[in-house]
């Protein structure tokens, strides 16, 4: 399951948080830089504005002012409509649930344990884990090893797509929830999910038919 704009319902969060960030540094921020930096690593992301908005600051310091920028917005974030539903009941029919995230392991973890769902997941792949980010394979196939589960019988989550391509290409059933699920952009592959609640009928079917 991925967080941000899927688990949690944090885009207004993210996108405050990168328009601030461009703003005050002097470039010009837009919807469509935005949405082609959802998925990739908060490092990568603020390479990827130093470099575009010409920022000449070390980029350590800044990834601090960045990271600062989602913290004080962060505890605002509340889970998506059917979120705790759906992880809830995947927890207690006894799935192995791992978030995998290109937000910070910390403030993942926090977030999850704020809105009462940590003890539900059994493990986070964040973005410090993966040596590649998304659309990199790399975090899917870190999380199948991380919570013992095949491809073939696991399921993945995902609102962007570079997360899409990421659990497709690490070969897991892959549902495209939110703007991916309608979107013309959207990889081949993905199955649409207009709204998680509708995955609750649909991962008894997929553990019934498929069987170790």
């Amino acid at each position: 399951m991925d967080l941000d704009g899927t688990l949690a319902d944090s885009l207004v969060v993210m996108r405050t948080a990168y328009q601030t960030f461009v703003e005050d540094f002097g470039g010009l921020p837009s919807q469509a830089e935005f949405d082609s930096l959802n998925g990739p690593p908060l490092d990568e992301v603020v390479e990827h504005l130093k470099r575009v908005h010409a920022i000449d600051a070390p980029s350590a310091d800044l990834n601090d002012a960045y990271c600062a920028r989602i913290d004080a917005l962060y505890d605002e974030v509340e889970p998506s409509e059917g979120g705790m539903e759906l992880i809830l009941a995947a927890a207690s029919a006894d799935w192995n649930i791992c978030l995998v995230t290109s937000n910070d392991r910390e403030r993942a973890r926090n977030w999850l344990d704020r809105v009462g769902l940590l003890s539900s997941f059994s493990a986070i792949v964040a973005g410090q884990d993966a040596v590649r980010g998304k659309p990199d394979p790399g975090p899917y196939l870190l999380a199948l090893e991380r919570i013992g589960c095949r491809a073939d019988l696991s399921v993945a989550v995902e609102d962007s797509a570079p997360g899409i391509q990421s659990a497709l290409a690490a070969g897991l059933t892959t549902y495209a929830f939110g703007r991916m699920s309608t979107a013309a952009s959207s990889p081949d592959g993905a199955i649409s999910l207009s709204a998680l609640g509708e995955l609750l009928p649909v991962l008894t079917e997929f553990r019934d038919s498929r069987t170790c």
